[in-house]
């Protein structure tokens, strides 16, 4: 937001810490809006630079210029030469991905003008996953996951410590000792403590708990704890359509198939990948928070034209696909796909225009960029509309909201349950049988747990976990043996 962070007041808040080594004003033109650069001394000094990519849409009050041009400039061939003071490493944290082209161009730039072996690294973002690529022996470059789901820790040398010295007198020599060490930390609460090696009554302070507390309180007077249904296992974000636990395919094959297509003969929904969904989601209950925080972006459904070819689609889908989406490893494609379709003889989709036509469906977001594929390839203009129900605008939110109120009830936390959501909810006999076994052996552990937990402490069972007062040791509950499961029940 351009208005914002150039209110009066806003960048001198961080003390000459807001780096922005490409962004300028353009109220006062080669102004830059924060500093271009910053020395972080201590016993070493750490040259460092702050750079947004090749960005072309930004404020009209701001102007971001093209990182090749900057490493071109009089004052950053200046710095590095050190002219305004000398260094021991550079630090380039940086708003793109890890292995884009531009890291290898900025790290070019300060090898020709610093040599070959002073350290450099960078720190990315911007694509948001966790991701390590070492440059050459004296540089790397990192990206510590997203949206506070990883907090990262990286460790460099500097240009005259043993190890670097080490390696330029004797480069044809074998080292032990890594010179770029980097640790993924997920940012929860026990894995915190646990890496800082702080016993829990130790690790919680009152202001935090407050908060925590106040944060709760706020979110029980908006419903959004509200249970909407129980997940059968762990849908994760990043795992390949076809893998078992995709969060992708869950949506595109369960969800959009069963709650927006089921009713059409041909149709067709095309979704992009990037930034659509946040989070993974987690065996147990699921509250209105946990869709909130994997859609926190809702969108509304759009009817894009109900006559296309399945050619004409294939073509499209061709097309869309043809780049990359912005998950490392090519994991997801760039759009997600779901079809309903109409059998020719083969038990194949119809795929001749005269036999079929399809109705294609969208989101916002989407709607433009599929009409101008589809006009490029049909000549044709289309005019999307929205998808109501009744006098509402249908959105994502509701398909997942409808899925997991006719799909994931709480009360039926059976394998064969979960097994039927696509086939039958019905027993058979062995189904039953086990079943049955599996309630006696909980009864038998509720016996134990009863049996072995201290007076006047309670133990509260839900359908997907069990909670335990915090001021109960586990091995005084469960013995010193016992493993405790994360999802549903206990592993014993």
């Amino acid at each position: 937001n351009g208005t914002i962070i150039t209110t009066p007041g806003f960048v001198e808040s961080w003390g000459g810490r807001y780096l922005t080594s490409n962004v300028i004003l353009n109220s006062d033109t080669g102004t830059a809006m924060g500093e271009r650069y910053r020395f972080l001394r201590g016993e070493r000094t750490v040259l460092t630079f702050g750079f947004l990519y090749d960005f072309d849409d930004a404020s009209p009050l701001l102007t971001v210029e093209r990182v090749e041009d900057v490493m071109q400039s009089h004052w950053f061939r200046r710095v590095l030469r050190g002219e305004d003071g000398d260094f021991d490493a550079i630090l380039v944290l940086a708003h793109f991905d890890v292995e884009h082209p531009l890291v290898n161009d900025v790290l070019t730039e300060i090898r020709r003008v610093c040599g070959k072996t002073l350290p450099v690294q960078f720190i990315t973002g911007h694509t948001h996953y966790r991701g390590f690529q070492q440059m050459d022996e004296f540089s790397a470059s990192f990206e510590a996951g997203r949206y506070l789901d990883t907090i990262g820790f990286v460790s460099f040398p500097y240009s005259n410590s043993s190890a670097v010295t080490e390696r330029v007198e004797k480069p044809n020599d074998e080292h032990n000792d890594v010179l770029f060490q980097h640790v993924f930390l997920d940012a929860n609460v026990d894995f915190l403590r646990k890496s800082l090696n702080i016993m829990p009554d130790e690790f919680d302070t009152d202001l935090g708990e407050a908060l925590s507390q106040f944060i709760e309180d706020t979110q029980q007077s908006m419903g959004i704890l509200d249970v909407i249904g129980c997940a059968p296992q762990k849908f994760e974000i990043e795992k390949r359509m076809n893998e078992t636990g995709s969060l992708w395919q869950l949506y595109l094959d369960e969800i959009v198939l069963n709650e927006l297509l089921q009713h059409d003969t041909g149709a067709m929904f095309m979704q992009s990948v990037d930034w659509t969904f946040r989070y993974d989601l987690f065996q147990g209950n699921v509250t209105v928070s946990d869709l909130i925080s994997v859609i926190p972006q809702d969108f509304v459904i759009y009817s894009i034209a109900e006559d296309i070819g399945y050619s004409t689609l294939k073509e499209l889908i061709s097309v869309i696909n043809a780049e990359k989406s912005g998950y490392a490893d090519d994991k997801l494609p760039r759009f997600g796909v779901s079809a309903v379709c109409e059998m020719d003889q083969n038990q194949h989709c119809a795929d001749d225009d005269d036999v079929k036509s399809y109705h294609l469906y969208s989101v916002d977001d989407n709607v433009q960029y599929l009409t101008d594929q589809l006009h490029y390839l049909t000549n044709r203009t289309f005019q999307p509309q929205e998808v109501f129900v009744g006098s509402q605008e249908y959105t994502v939110k509701m398909l997942w909201e409808q899925y997991i109120g006719n799909n994931w009830s709480c009360d039926k936390q059976t394998s064969e349950y979960f097994d039927g959501v696509t086939k039958s909810s019905h027993f058979s006999k062995g189904g039953f049988t086990a079943v049955f076994i599996s309630l006696v052996a909980l009864l038998l552990i509720l016996l134990l747990f009863k049996k072995r937990s201290r007076a006047k402490k309670e133990m509260y069972m839900y359908p997907d976990r069990m909670i335990i007062p915090t001021d109960v040791a586990e091995d005084e509950i469960f013995g010193k043996d016992t493993t405790i499961s994360s999802g549903s029940g206990v592993i014993v």
